[in-house]
């Protein structure tokens, strides 16, 4: 059956990424259980024939990829005994595997998935998954650890049972084991990966049910903004988390109450500010990971990947927090009705790209009864997505809260991620402490940072040399240092007088050929001499030159053009 629009983009931008990282997610935990191979092997066997998921390869070649599932496999589990080393070299031996992992490449005919097990002797083990996002979402990878780690306790527990040749084991007590085992045999789920590519596919096509979705993404995507940094290009990950007092999350979880919404909307809300402090000019447009897991029988227990990220146009400015926090709730439940509309088909209908940013709340609750079975330490998920700008909430089976800010450091460097990860503390105690007061985003910053922004970056300034336009402050400089280096792009290198001279030709041969005082001009040049010519030219010229990136995609390139009404395009 086919892939789903959302895994055909996962597969293609794990394609476009060089370094092969971006959708190769590695989820490791450190378990403090004494590994036994036998009853491993049987549980992961067993998941395995139960999952269709489990046992797919891709078929990329044709009109559009398709999902193959087999009835058997080669089960992808590999053992490496770390038992003799000490422990230093066997945590030194977890990363080494893990950094070759991460860029090791997909074969797409045989299982986009696999398991390493690294035995550390009587303290335990390493499980690590690898895995390619389009193949599992979060919640299927909490089912699989979580049946997977069941069965394999009720077999060790049969098995040593079995083995203890003593008075104290009885054959009633070795019998009630072995029905707890037989009872947790892992059984063949009957949901079809396929109904979840039905359900979509009837979504595009306006089919029973979803009639008029297209029109109604025509009409939102006329308000959509792209902020400033989307076209910031990409670069790595960087990470940082915000724990959540258990004191705060009861405050947040008493508020949702008082206002009739999920706890979600909650921390959709803060996403939301947190983005607005960054772009303050327009509405928070932003994509939310929707899920769409048919309900049918054994859904919720199935394995597959049934996401999709669909975006939201949110007004943060002039909103007290109780009337913004209801407006996302509104928004999400409108955005339910749509979760099975492809976001890919969202981006052609608005003509921009939607990978800014991304909000993703989860509660895995199912990780509960595990967690009371089996010691483990050291869980760690690592994984990269073509967003730059992710807001995650994890709810832990305790209840525990924390958010997770990761951002692309072609866009964001360290040191304002932390001053983000402090706006998030400050939106939650403004949310909190005076739910219906208007939002104010001077009062989002910390008072150090208030006080600068107002006092510092606001303070009048009076530059050295008086001129009454960039053009004449430009000729002074000129006039005054003619032969010093203006301009210097690492081919060639432009003196003052030179720039001057230049600019002033083109600026005249353009004026001759059209007027253009008023008027918009594009420059579709790279970072050059010659653009900073051009600029200088446009400007002399009376218009207003606007820059085209030739990075950009076609669509946003043909979007700027027709919006500007351009009278020429310089290249």
């Amino acid at each position: 059956f086919p892939l789903s629009y959302l895994q055909q983009g996962m597969i293609f931008h794990h394609m476009m990424d060089e370094e092969g990282e971006t959708y190769h997610d590695l989820f490791s935990v450190k378990v403090a259980h004494a590994f036994q191979e036998i009853a491993f092997e049987t549980a992961l066997n067993e998941l395995v024939n139960a999952q269709e998921a489990l046992r797919s390869t891709l078929l990329l070649s044709g009109e559009r990829p398709l999902q193959k599932v087999h009835e058997k496999v080669v089960l992808p589990l590999t053992l490496e005994n770390l038992s003799t080393l000490p422990e230093c070299a066997q945590e030194q031996a977890m990363a080494t595997w893990k950094a070759q992992e991460l860029k090791r490449d997909f074969d797409y005919d045989q299982p986009l998935w696999c398991v390493h097990v690294q035995i550390l002797g009587e303290q335990g083990f390493y499980f690590h998954l690898s895995f390619h996002h389009m193949l599992l979402d979060g919640w299927s990878v909490a089912n699989l650890n979580t049946t997977l780690f069941t069965r394999y306790m009720a077999l060790c527990e049969e098995a040593n049972s079995a083995t203890e040749a003593n008075a104290k084991t009885t054959a009633t007590e070795q019998a009630k084991t072995t029905e707890k085992a037989n009872n947790s045999q892992i059984q063949v789920n009957p949901a079809r990966l396929s109904h979840y590519i039905a359900l979509e596919q009837n979504a595009v096509e306006d089919g029973e049910d979803n009639q008029g979705l297209r029109a109604q993404w025509e009409a939102s995507a006329k308000d959509f903004h792209t902020p400033w940094w989307l076209t910031r290009g990409s670069g790595n990950t960087l990470e940082t988390y915000i724990d959540i007092a258990p004191e705060e999350q009861a405050n947040l979880t008493q508020l949702a109450r008082q206002l009739g919404v999920q706890e979600k909307s909650l921390y959709l809300s803060v996403h939301s500010a947190l983005l607005w402090m960054l772009d303050s000019q327009y509405p928070v447009l932003t994509s939310v990971v929707t899920n769409g897991r048919p309900v049918t029988q054994g859904a919720d227990t199935k394995l597959g990947m049934f996401l999709n990220t669909l975006p939201m146009n949110i007004s943060v400015q002039g909103n007290s927090w109780a009337k913004l926090i209801q407006t996302v709730e509104s928004s999400s439940v409108s955005l339910l009705e749509k979760r099975y509309f492809p976001v890919s088909e969202v981006q052609k209908i608005a003509q921009c790209d939607l990978s800014a940013s991304v909000f993703n709340y989860t509660n895995f609750h199912v990780y509960g009864g595990l967690n009371q079975a089996l010691s483990v330490s050291d869980v760690c998920l690592e994984e990269k997505t073509n967003f730059l700008f992710e807001t995650s909430v994890m709810h832990s089976p305790t209840g525990d809260a924390r958010v997770r800010l990761k951002v692309d450091d072609a866009v964001f460097d360290q040191a304002l991620l932390n001053r983000l990860a402090g706006y998030v503390s400050n939106i939650i105690q403004a949310m909190l402490s005076a739910p219906n007061n208007h939002i104010e985003l001077s009062r989002l910053f910390d008072e150090q940072e208030r006080q600068y922004l107002l006092h510092t970056v606001n303070a009048k300034q009076v530059h050295p040399d008086t001129f009454n336009n960039v053009i004449e402050g430009f000729q002074q400089q000129a006039a005054q240092f003619p032969n010093k280096v203006a301009v210097d792009d690492g081919t060639h290198v432009l003196t003052y007088q030179a720039l001057d001279q230049l600019s002033d030709t083109l600026a005249q041969s353009i004026s001759k050929k059209q007027p253009l005082v008023g008027e918009f001009v594009g420059l579709y040049m790279t970072r050059s001499c010659e653009l900073i010519v051009s600029i200088l030219a446009v400007i002399k010229a009376g218009g207003a030159y606007v820059p085209l990136d030739p990075a950009y995609p076609e669509d946003r390139l043909a979007y700027m053009i027709n919006d500007a009404d351009m009278a020429l395009i310089l290249t």
